[in-house]
């Protein structure tokens, strides 16, 4: 709140003007800040405040620059709502930047030009600065390691949203062979509790089940973190692979509460993605009820994919069309859902979510029938087969379930 009130002010002051002492709190609050970052985002917030009131403080110009470029992240986390402030900041930190000159100082703007193009959900863009912040920090500067590791991991997210999942599964290997060597839990916890589709598209969910269990026993089970977040989804996702959405929806129950305490959900990716596989969930539950009982988990959904058109985001709004669509299907409006699927394949190309793209698509052409409803299926198919999907069919469960036939 003071930081609000104060504003971003600073006056420059030269090098060696600042005492030591100053600069060492700094750092010291830099350090923490990024180590919880991924971790527990509320109080790395709480160092990152303080790291940067004691910036604009001192006049050190190069860590003025980090820890504005540094905040971009914080107050891009609510998505949409914060689109024009997080560019503002973005802007200001990249004047700073180009005046201060280092690889460091451009090489971590990138980096966070393409946290803020993920936290909007614009997978392609984000992938394209996570990239070229990595080979920045990587070639033109030494001992980066959250900052290189970092980048990596938004280049895998957002690699696994467009779809490109065999190149997740290319790099995966490296990336936690590099992680053990060095001893780096965080690293190691995070990747192997984040991928689910990569291994669901192999047709092998107990990977997932291995990863995420063998990863959280090495973790703390004090708190709950992005990392149980990560495993909620994943678990969450392996079950509608398998069949067992009742299981997924008591886990989501159980850790409703320490979710909600956590403070995860304040970020708008995350939230969307929380609501989205409790719809699905729902969905598939739906496909083995009647009556109803069937018409209230219906009901259920639309009140989820309402959730998701209010946050605005235009990566999401194809998530609720498809889930409108499913509804549809259902409730056998074959119309309406034909038409809201194909909405939701054309917002998904849009937002290069050309996975889910190719699941519209399929569930477009199962409810059309006929020629050409074969020929989506098997455009759909083809390029699901040409990135190493094995069973197209469970994955368009996974993504799109639900009694789309009719619900009783």
């Amino acid at each position: 709140m003071f930081l609000k009130l104060r504003g971003l002010k600073y006056e420059v002051r030269p090098p060696g003007a600042v005492h030591e002492d100053d600069l060492t709190r700094i750092d010291t609050c830099w350090s923490v800040a990024v180590g919880l970052s991924m971790v527990d985002n509320v109080r790395a917030a709480d160092f990152q405040a303080r790291q940067l009131l004691l910036s604009l403080r001192s006049g050190d110009l190069e860590r003025i620059t980090r820890a504005l470029t540094f905040e971009v992240g914080f107050v891009a986390g609510p998505g949409s709502a914060a689109a024009e402030a997080s560019a503002k900041l973005l802007q200001k930190a990249g004047e700073l930047a180009q005046r201060v000159g280092t690889p460091y100082a451009t090489g971590f703007h990138t980096l966070m030009s393409g946290v803020r193009e993920y936290l909007a959900g614009c997978w392609k863009r984000a992938f394209d600065f996570s990239e070229a912040a990595e080979q920045t920090l990587r070639e033109r500067c030494s001992g980066l390691t959250w900052e290189v590791t970092n980048s990596q991991r938004f280049a895998l997210g957002s690699l696994m949203y467009m779809g490109d999942l065999p190149e997740v599964l290319r790099r995966l290997p490296v990336l936690l062979r590099r992680a053990h060597d060095r001893g780096n839990l965080y690293v190691a916890t995070d990747l192997r509790t984040r991928i689910a589709l990569p291994w669901l598209a192999l047709d092998d969910p107990g990977r997932v089940e291995h990863e995420v269990e063998d990863a959280l026993a090495r973790w703390t089970d004090k708190g709950f973190h992005l990392q149980h977040f990560n495993s909620l989804m994943a678990l969450g996702q392996k079950d509608l692979y398998t069949g067992h959405p009742e299981r997924a929806r008591d886990r989501l129950v159980q850790q409703a509460k320490p979710l909600g305490k956590s403070l995860v959900l304040r970020m708008q990716v995350p939230r969307i993605e929380v609501v989205q596989l409790r719809a699905r969930l729902a969905l598939a539950i739906a496909a083995g009820r009647k009556g109803s009982e069937a018409q209230a988990l219906l009901r259920d959904v639309t009140k989820e994919a309402a959730a998701i058109d209010k946050e605005a985001a235009p990566w999401a709004m194809p998530l609720a069309a498809l889930l409108h669509a499913s509804v549809a299907a259902a409730r056998r409006d074959t119309t309406s859902a034909i038409d809201l699927a194909e909405r939701a394949a054309r917002g998904f190309d849009a937002a290069d979510m050309h996975l889910h793209a190719a699941v519209a698509r399929t569930r477009k052409g199962e409810l059309a029938g006929g020629e050409q409803g074969a020929a989506l299926i098997e455009d759909a198919r083809a390029w699901m087969a040409a990135r190493d999907v094995r069973a197209p069919e469970r994955m368009v469960a996974t993504l799109a379930p639900g009694p789309w036939g009719g619900a009783g």
